[in-house]
């Protein structure tokens, strides 16, 4: 399947050029949460105390994915548990092997219901230095997301309400975070278009990073909503990958815009 990130995308990162490593991938065509050689793959939920969840009572790996493949993830919901909001965790618990980090997975809500002003659903919330540190991405809305950061227990911006449509129209969207912690970059894209871009400069975060954790989906700090989420084709790379690294399937060939060049850093 997929293992795809798209090639205009990439362009926008070229000045930050440093030869990645993809550090995990998980596509779920064997139907299965294969596990990365630092830390551990959970499926938890966490509204009050975090709970281990059960594959097939509250998330399943065997839904159809993007472009008809074998599997992905899906939260369940049950008759006493609207909120499927079981989310795939990865604890990792030591020093993130390069300064830069590079994230991409692709969601959609099979099934959603608004039942607040702010849902409050996180989508990526990576926290390192233990939790005094991290990047915040919530989907608000089905158009609107609201996103903070923080170095140290000190916020580096907060109040960010970000135009991002169509979140929750039952389509799959493509999700892209990339951290330069040297540098202080932070950029975030969605669906090849360019939501969230600051250079805060050298010295906003700790590095070398201690990485807690990363999370792919989430929730805290809000009461039950009704929905449930599907990811697929995650990627994790401790850079952003150059163009050929990346492979792709035959469902997955990209078209490139007809005024693509190519800008080697």
């Amino acid at each position: 399947m997929m293992k795809l990130a798209i090639t205009c995308t990439l362009l926008i990162f070229c000045q930050c050029a440093h030869a990645a490593s993809l550090l995990y991938s998980e596509n779920f065509d064997d139907q299965d949460i294969d596990q990365p050689s630092v830390g551990s793959i959970q499926v938890v939920r966490s509204i009050g105390p975090m709970i281990t969840c059960t594959e097939g009572i509250d998330y399943t790996v065997s839904a159809q994915g993007r472009n008809g493949s074998n599997g992905s993830f899906l939260s369940l919901q049950t008759e006493a548990n609207l909120d499927a909001e079981s989310w795939i965790w990865w604890p990792y618990s030591e020093t993130w092997p390069a300064n830069q980090m590079y994230v991409s997975f692709w969601l959609r809500y099979p099934h959603f219901v608004s039942t607040d002003a702010h849902e409050n659903l996180k989508l990526f919330y990576p926290h390192w230095d233990g939790t005094s540190s991290y990047v915040a991405y919530d989907l608000s809305s089905d158009d609107s997301m609201y996103h903070s950061e923080k170095s140290n227990d000190e916020y580096v911006s907060t109040g960010n309400w970000l135009t991002v449509p169509n979140q929750t129209d039952g389509n799959w969207h493509h999700y892209e975070f990339f951290l330069d912690f040297e540098m202080g970059i932070s950029r975030f894209i969605y669906d090849d278009s360019i939501i969230w871009d600051k250079n805060w400069g050298p010295g906003t975060w700790t590095v070398p990073v201690p990485m807690y954790y990363l999370t792919f989906c989430m929730i805290d700090a809000e009461e039950p909503g009704n929905f449930t989420r599907q990811i697929d084709d995650i990627e994790v790379w401790d850079g952003m990958p150059d163009v050929g690294d990346v492979p792709i399937s035959d469902n997955d060939a990209p078209t490139a815009p007809a005024n693509l060049r190519i800008i080697q850093p």
